[in-house]
C-alpha cells in the first residue's frame, strides 16, 4: 500500500499549486499528485490565455483584485528567479464609442483603489507631444518617457511589417504619408498614435 503526507487530487495548475505550497511548509513531508491523463495541465490549464492581469478590473474590497496583484508579483518574481521570460507589455484599454467612456472612469478609478499604476491618455495629450516634437524634441526620447506601447523600450521603434500588418488608419500613414516627418494624432481602436516613418523598401 502506498501512503503519503498529503493527497491532491488534479494535475492542473491549481493542484500543482498546492502541492508546491505543501512541500515547502512541509519540506519532510510526502505528497502524491493524482491526475488521470499522462501529463499535466492537459486541459484547462494548458490552454489559457498566459496573461497576468493588472488587476484593475475588480473592486478593491474583492477577493479577485487581492489575489490577482499579489499572484502577478509572485509569479513574476518567480519566473524572474528561475530564467522565464516575462513579456511585461502592458495593457492598453479603449474605448470603442462615446457611450463606453463612463466605464473607462470607472476603471481608472478602481485601478487607484487597487495600487495598480494606470495612465489616462487624451487626444490633448497626444497633441501637446506633437508639438514639442514640431520643435525639435526627440522623437525617441518622449516615446520612452510617455508612451504605453511596448516599443518604449527601444524608443517607439516598431521595426519593420508589411501593408496589411497593422489597423488601416495607421497603415495609411506609414505607407501613404510623408518620410520623416511626424504625423498625427492618429486614433485607432488601440488610442492615439504619433507616427514617423522613416524608410520604405
Amino acid at each position: 500500500m502506498i501512503t503519503s503526507d498529503f493527497l491532491v487530487i488534479g494535475g492542473g495548475v491549481i493542484g500543482l499549486s498546492i502541492a508546491r505550497e505543501l512541500k515547502k511548509r512541509n519540506p519532510k513531508s510526502s505528497i502524491i499528485i493524482l491526475e488521470k491523463e499522462d501529463s499535466c495541465g492537459l486541459h484547462a490549464s494548458g490552454r489559457n490565455s498566459g496573461v497576468l492581469h493588472a488587476g484593475f478590473y475588480y473592486t478593491a474590497d474583492s477577493l479577485k483584485a487581492k489575489f490577482t496583484k499579489t499572484g502577478n508579483q509572485q509569479l513574476t518574481e518567480f519566473c524572474k528567479s528561475n530564467n522565464i521570460a516575462v513579456n511585461n507589455c502592458g495593457k492598453l484599454v479603449v474605448a470603442e464609442n462615446p457611450e463606453d467612456l463612463p466605464q473607462l472612469d470607472e476603471l481608472l478609478l478602481r485601478g487607484k483603489n487597487n495600487n495598480v499604476v494606470l495612465h489616462d491618455i487624451t487626444e490633448k495629450e497626444a497633441k501637446e507631444l506633437k508639438s514639442k516634437l514640431d520643435k525639435g524634441a526627440d522623437f525617441g526620447q518622449l516615446a520612452k518617457k510617455f508612451s504605453i506601447c511596448p516599443s518604449k523600450k527601444k524608443g517607439g521603434d516598431l521595426g519593420e511589417f508589411r501593408r496589411g500588418q497593422m489597423v488601416k488608419a495607421f497603415d495609411d500613414v506609414v505607407f501613404k504619408k510623408e518620410l520623416l516627418k511626424v504625423h498625427g494624432p492618429i486614433k485607432t481602436k488601440f488610442g492615439y498614435h504619433l507616427i514617423k516613418t522613416l524608410y520604405r523598401n
